[in-house]
């Protein structure tokens, strides 16, 4: 409910002007000067000034000039009145800054203030006006709120905690002031971090941990558990994570995406999601007790799903929209290091098939089936058993593979025209096959 109003204050002869920037005043015109009433400056130390082309000023009792060369302007101090809605000025506070904060109770009223300059002018025989108070500044006008209050009954709890949840999920649309007040950490985006502060909020403070590096980076990872059929997501960050979000895109006509489920159960973590649209699967979740999501060897989130393409078809799932809440609640900085997952049917067993076409010129194509990932090597032998192409030698996920091979060895150049082997070797499989190239 702090808020700060900036004035410009200019003094001419014995009278003062004040110019307040709130509301980006519009510039004013002072016999013909130009006068940009959205400068914020400090007055502090100012002497008296005269614009060009004024008369010099006289004094109203002795009709008198006074005298401009000497400085009889002293700033004394500024006035803050409260404005009620008859224009009933009230006196809250004074201060010789140009800052004052005003504590104001209850909250969700309007408050409305202006600001008035005190000056001494200087003794009256000596030409001055004595003590004399500014006309006001333009009004300024605030509503106080509690941070964190999404439902405006002065206090944070898990509702408001649960009303967040929907509006990061879409489910509702928060309204301006909504906005205003859940957005804690003011980033100008209601996210798991807001979530996090509120938290905060609720346990008075006592969840905040110091001693962690802020500027440490996650690691972020989308995985296929190829094995159990589901989704991984793993972060690879050695503080706490006490919330998160992100967004899975998939096409619903390959992939069916089951709802999402802790790594370890944790009665204390909220774990929400909504399929956004056909396609789009959000997540969120937040431990609202204090402390951290526990992980399993960096799994922190597994999502079960079906493949519905066929044998050899391969879709893909992809993560963005990626968001973590640390120790602090403060948003982590992160690295999505596997943002994508390829998802396909898996075979029950190894094999290697016959290429096709066989006798061939000049390519032929070569498949195998893979039940697991690990590392896979496909070759080339001729007939005196030496390995004149590798084809592939790399660390493979499960799936139905082809490779094509054109007829050359590894230094580039075309094979004679004969008999040759190819072999598939694993940590748990091997075969090997003829083939016939013909020129």
């Amino acid at each position: 409910g702090d808020y700060m109003m900036a004035v410009q204050v200019m003094s001419y002869g014995g009278g003062v002007r004040t110019l307040s920037s709130v509301n980006n005043t519009p510039g004013m015109n002072y016999n013909g000067v130009e006068i940009n009433s959205s400068l914020i400056a400090s007055t502090s130390g100012l002497s008296s000034m005269y614009l060009s082309g004024n008369p010099v000023p006289v004094h109203p009792v002795f009709n008198t000039p006074i005298n401009t060369s000497v400085n009889r302007d002293e700033l004394l101090e500024y006035r803050v009145y409260e404005v009620a809605s008859d224009e009933l000025e009230t006196l809250v506070t004074t201060t010789t800054d140009t800052f004052a904060t005003v504590t104001a109770s209850p909250n969700y009223l309007e408050y409305c203030y202006n600001v008035k300059a005190f000056w001494d002018t200087g003794d009256p025989s000596d030409g001055g006006y004595g003590q004399l108070e500014s006309i006001a500044s333009n009004l300024a006008c605030t509503v106080p709120y509690k941070s964190g209050d999404a439902d405006f009954d002065n206090d944070v709890d898990i509702t408001d905690v649960l009303a967040v949840v929907d509006f990061i999920l879409e489910e509702d649309t928060p309204s301006n002031d909504q906005v205003r007040n859940v957005d804690v950490n003011m980033d100008e985006a209601i996210n798991i971090a807001d979530v996090v502060m509120m938290v905060d909020i609720i346990l008075g403070g006592t969840a905040r941990q110091a001693g962690f590096d802020a500027d440490e980076i996650a690691y972020v990872d989308l995985l296929t558990d190829y094995e159990n059929s589901q989704l991984k997501l793993d972060i690879e960050y050695s503080g706490p994570v006490r919330g998160l979000q992100f967004e899975l895109s998939y096409d619903p006509e390959m992939v069916i995406l089951e709802a999402p489920s802790l790594m370890e159960i944790q009665e204390n973590v909220i774990l929400s999601y909504v399929v956004k649209e056909p396609g789009i699967l959000k997540v969120i979740a937040a431990d609202i007790d204090g402390g951290a999501i526990e992980r399993s060897e960096n799994t922190i989130l597994n999502i079960p799903m079906e493949f519905r393409g066929q044998s050899r078809d391969v879709s893909q799932v992809s993560m963005d929209e990626i968001a973590l809440a640390g120790a602090n609640g403060d948003l982590v900085n992160y690295v999505a290091r596997t943002s994508h997952s390829e998802v396909n049917m898996i075979p029950a067993s190894f094999a290697l098939h016959q290429n096709y076409p066989n006798p061939f010129n000049p390519k032929t194509e070569i498949r195998f089936d893979l039940p697991e990932e690990g590392m896979v090597e496909l070759a080339i032998y001729n007939l005196m058993g030496q390995k004149i192409r590798t084809l592939t030698s790399n660390h493979m996920t499960p799936g139905y593979h082809a490779i094509v091979w054109d007829g050359t060895n590894d230094i580039g150049s075309q094979v004679a025209t004969g008999m040759y082997f190819y072999s598939l070797s694993s940590r748990t499989f091997h075969s090997t096959k003829k083939m016939l190239y013909l020129k």
